[in-house]
Parts: C-alpha cells; structure tokens; sequence
C-alpha cells in the first residue's frame, strides 16, 4: 500500500483539489440555516472549453443554502453559482431547487433528491452538496437539542421513535454496549422501542 510518509516516496504534483465546507447556524427565530459549499480548484492553469481558469481560480464554486426546523423540515432554499464552466448556462438550473422545499432530512431525503434532480433535472455538484445536509444538521443540534439523552419524553415522542443517529454508524448500534451504557433510554432492550424511520 502506498505510504505517502515513507522515504523514497514518488514525485507527484498536484492536480485537482475540492474543497467541501458545511456549516450550521441557530437562529434567535428558532430556526437552522445550513450552509454547504463546493469549491473545485486545479493544480495549474486550465483550460476549460469556453475561458482559461488560472491555477487558485475555480472551475466550480457553488453554494446550497437551506433553512430547517427542529424536525428537519427543510422551509426555504437558496443556491449559488459563484464559479461555473459554462457562465450563463449552469446557473439556468437554480430554480429547479426549489423542490427542496418540502422535503424532511430525516425520511427518504437522499433518494427523493435523486428523484427530482438526478441526471438532466439538476446540477451534479449542487445535488453532490445536498449529501452533507443530514449529518451538518445533526452535529448542528448535538447540545442544542440534546435528544438523544433526554430521557424518554411519551407527549413529545409518544411512539418512542428512535433519535436517527443511532442504528447510523458501528459505535450507536443501540444493541452494542455504547448505547447501553451512555444513552440507556433508547438501548434495543427498552420495552416498546421502535426504529426510526431509514433514510
């Protein structure tokens, strides 16, 4: 396996960089701004089909911003062409993103973005960018809204539906010890227990 620290390692040169940088922002409303952004950069000048991108100067800087409840309802959302390869074509798919609106992070969201934007309906670096959307709002409500160790709450959840970061990685799978013995309330064995909805 190539160890880029090893001595003797080969020469190589930079050829293409992107740069992914997701935010998340509480509002004194009490709504979430989620800020995603996409910058693609290469290693020397490069010439594009219709204009020469100097090296430091984007081939693709696009930016998704949407605002969301604290159940992951997306409410409002906005899209940014701030660096394209075709200027005054790509920016035409903006609008389509309006179908956002509507959509809950948390249920089916990846693949009803497929649905409305894959392919010829949508910009493949923007619906790229709607990827980091769930996991940039959970880490955004970790301490804010600390669900996942409040203990079980039956008028706010009364059909004890797991908060959606557990049964998502290795470490939270609510049957390991990680979960029994940090976050007990929703550990596989809790009687009545129901798995969140799969996304």
């Amino acid at each position: 396996m190539f160890d880029p620290n090893t001595p003797n390692k080969p020469n190589r040169r930079l050829v293409h960089h992107r740069q992914i940088d997701a935010k998340s922002f509480k509002r004194d409303d009490g709504l979430w701004d989620l800020e995603a952004e996409m910058t693609d950069l290469k290693g020397a000048d490069f010439q594009l089909a219709v204009m020469l991108r100097r090296q430091g100067e984007p081939i693709h800087k696009m930016r998704l911003s949407v605002t969301i409840n604290e159940e992951m309802d997306i409410l409002a959302c906005q899209v940014q062409f701030l660096g394209v390869p075709y200027p005054g074509y790509c920016e035409q798919i903006e609008a389509s993103y309006q179908q956002l609106v509507g959509l809950n992070l948390q249920r089916g969201f990846r693949a009803a973005v497929k649905e409305r934007l894959g392919g010829l309906q949508g910009c493949t670096h923007v619906s790229e960018l709607t990827n980091v959307l769930p996991t940039v709002a959970f880490q955004g409500f970790v301490n804010e809204i600390p669900a996942s160790s409040l203990e079980y709450d039956p008028q706010t959840n009364p059909e004890k539906i797991i908060p959606p970061q557990f049964n998502g990685c290795h470490s939270l799978n609510t049957e390991w010890e990680v979960v029994r013995q940090y976050h007990p309330t929703w550990y596989r064995h809790s009687a009545g227990t129901k798995d969140s909805p799969s996304e």
